[in-house]
Parts: structure tokens; sequence; C-alpha cells
């Protein structure tokens, strides 16, 4: 419990000191978001704001870790875990990607940075999903490649008919759906 709190609050600290230092920096060498010309008029207030903030917080976590292990290394069984390492390989990882997003951002100044096909670089080429989603009385499932990955009670209020609406993220996202089947039981 006590490396926990070890990581968290030198993760805390690395961070309320880090950003700071980091958008000074990344102002300083023009790092800032290009916004799209045909989105919204809205938008055009975030133009110029440093981005890559990701890497500070990745950064935080990985120094508090390794602070909080190093304070407990020779005491028997309470060294790295193999599950954590794989954590923050993974959260590292996923970090990379969005950095190569904004720094392909920054380096062709515009606001279009990894494609989609590299952004999901690990899928194969045009991979389909199948995803399952049974609404029930009692419940509401949802399955991704035969995998359960939400389940919740069910709505006894919810209509028996209407629309059924297929959510992308925003109006960039490009996502396509095929074989869309409705069964009733």
């Amino acid at each position: 419990m006590k490396s926990v709190l070890v990581a968290a609050m030198t993760a805390l600290v690395v961070s309320l000191l880090g950003t700071p230092a980091a958008i000074k920096l990344f102002r300083r060498r023009g790092y800032g978001q290009e916004i799209r010309e045909d989105g919204p008029s809205s938008h055009a207030t975030k133009r110029g704001t440093p981005t890559m903030g990701g890497t500070v917080i990745i950064a935080a976590a990985l120094i508090g870790y390794g602070v909080a292990h190093l304070l407990v290394v020779g005491q028997r069984g309470r060294g790295p875990t193999a599950s954590a390492l794989l954590v923050l390989a993974l959260m590292t990882g996923l970090g990379l990607v969005g950095f190569l997003d904004d720094f392909i951002k920054i380096r062709k100044q515009r606001s279009l940075g990894l494609t989609a096909a590299a952004k999901f670089g690990g899928q194969k080429p045009a991979q389909w999903n199948t995803m399952l989603i049974e609404s029930r009385p009692e419940m509401i499932r949802v399955s991704l490649n035969g995998e359960v990955v939400s389940q919740s009670p069910g709505d006894q209020k919810r209509p028996k008919s209407g629309p059924i609406g297929l959510q992308l993220h925003d109006q960039f996202t490009f996502v396509m759906f095929r074989n869309i089947k409705i069964r009733e039981q």
C-alpha cells in the first residue's frame, strides 16, 4: 500500500511541475494545435493550444512507478509485477500513437495526423469486428468479437419500438457498418 501512495504522490508532483514546463517548451517551439478550416467556428479558439500534453502524464506515471519500486527493492515479493509492467507498456504504446498523431499534425502544419489505418495498425487491414447487442427487458449486453464488454440491467420502461442509433465519436471519425441484422425473440 505504501508503494502505491509513493507512486501516486510522485506522479502527482511530476505532473504538477512538469505540465507548466512542458507547456512553455511546446509554446516556445510552436507545437500548437492546428484547426481544420471546415470544422466548427467555435474550434478556432483552440488554434495554437499546445499539444502533446499526454507525454507529461505518461512520463509522470512511469517515474512514479519507478520511484515506488526503487523504495521496495530487496523486499521479498515486492518488486515490479508482470501485470503492472504490461499495463505500463500498453499505456506507453497508446501514448506513442497519440504522440505520433500530434507530431505529424505539427510537422505538416495541418489538423490531420495519423490515418485511421495507422492508428489501428495492430489490426489486420480491412478487419471487421463482430458486435452483438442483446436488449432484453431484464438486461442489455454488448459483446465484441465474442467477448462481453458491457452488461447492465434492462429498463422495463424502454419502448418496444423506435429508431436505432449507431453512434460515432465525432463528425471526423470514419466508421463503416455492414451486415446489420435485427432479430426479435
